[in-house]
């Protein structure tokens, strides 16, 4: 089984930038920190990329797959086998987030 999302997982767009997990559930508590659900904000900080001479960074990041049984208030929370498409401020797609570590303790289906 895949492991939660958290707001302690660190992930980044492919460039590099760092997703900024945020959730919107604060009271539900995986790992130590609350966890992320659909819908639940990440903005990308620090992003480089440039489209020739132009800065064409990803700013956030949409997500699908979410876990198929494990809900908070009604919304499936993220799991390390989700996928994040980072986008610029145009929402053009720049490639998938790439998630480099989570909390290790709380798994969903």
């Amino acid at each position: 089984m895949p492991l939660i999302l958290n707001e302690a997982t660190l992930a980044f767009c492919p460039h590099m930038g760092k997703i900024q997990m945020i959730s919107t559930h604060p009271g539900i508590i995986a790992g130590g920190a609350p966890v992320m659900a659909l819908g639940d904000p990440t903005p990308v900080i620090g992003c480089a990329f440039m489209e020739g001479p132009v800065p064409m960074p990803c700013v956030t990041v949409q997500w699908t797959a979410p876990a198929a049984q494990v809900s908070v208030q009604g919304v499936f929370v993220l799991t390390e086998t989700s996928v994040g498409l980072c986008l610029n401020a145009m929402e053009a797609p720049q490639g998938e987030a790439m998630i480099d570590e989570t909390q290790p303790q709380v798994q969903a289906l």
